[in-house]
């Protein structure tokens, strides 16, 4: 019996006697060591940034055991996760957490923590739902839906749930409250950036973050051509910011309406 397999039989005796626990919570809630438990203060590492790739944590979408830091997640970011579902069942592919409240007001000074409330939850009436059959885009996401706690994504405990300001209108982003009183973590915002829709690039939070981007088109200015109202930019300078340049427009550059 492999690691995994190991981890996977304790979780399914582990939801026999928590009936309510999902099986990702269940898995997270057997791997954690009951000698240590999990903390997180500002400016320490994300504890899913020192986990293995090949055990990946549970969608706060889909509630699958399928999330992993995604490509595009900036390593020196403390204070922000992005997220890959790697489930083909699930509409969500891309997932921005950010915490928008730890205590600090370093924090809550942050441009995209600014942003997020400038801009807040939308009901986006016109949102064509996906096909994703373990989660569709525009249906509920499972950490809000469930009643089972679901990880933190910033220190490892099963010990987030729907904030009491978590707007139930908007399926593709919610506010989740870390429970554990050793992280530092208060609330964090949780916003699919990419969807199996499309619909998610029209979102006016979603626009606004991608505006501070300097590894996306909408940045650029030098090297651009403007083709019948599009701006063009060389395939060479996507992706190629990097990372302290993309930290520093993420917590002090100017918001899209500053400039």
């Amino acid at each position: 019996m492999t690691k995994y397999a190991a981890r996977k039989k304790a979780a399914r005796i582990f939801q026999q006697t928590h009936p309510d626990t999902t099986f990702p919570a269940a898995l997270r809630a057997v791997s954690l060591p009951a000698a240590a438990p999990p903390s997180w203060r500002p400016g320490q590492a994300p504890w899913i940034r020192s986990t293995d790739p090949d055990e990946p944590v549970g969608c706060y979408f889909c509630g699958k055991p399928t999330a992993i830091t995604s490509f595009g997640d900036v390593s020196i970011d403390t204070g922000r996760v992005e997220l890959y579902c790697d489930n083909g069942a699930c509409d969500a592919r891309e997932v921005e957490v950010i915490v928008v409240d730890d205590g600090t007001s370093r924090t809550a000074q942050r441009t995209d923590v600014r942003i997020l409330g400038r801009y807040g939850p939308t009901a986006r009436p016109s949102w064509t739902r996906g096909v994703g059959p373990d989660w569709t885009a525009g249906m509920p996401p499972s950490a809000r839906s469930t009643k089972a706690q679901c990880v933190c994504v910033f220190c490892g405990a099963t010990s987030c749930v729907p904030a009491r300001d978590d707007d139930p209108v908007d399926a593709g982003r919610m506010r989740l409250h870390c429970t554990n009183p050793r992280c530092s973590v208060v609330d964090v915002d949780v916003l699919v950036t990419r969807d199996g829709t499309g619909w998610p690039q029209d979102r006016q939070d979603v626009k606004a973050l991608n505006a501070i981007d300097p590894n996306l088109a909408g940045f650029h200015a030098a090297g651009a051509d403007d083709v019948a109202g599009i701006r063009i930019v060389p395939v060479s300078e996507l992706h190629n910011a990097p990372e302290d340049l993309e930290l520093q427009l993420r917590v002090s550059g100017p918001a899209p309406w500053e400039r």
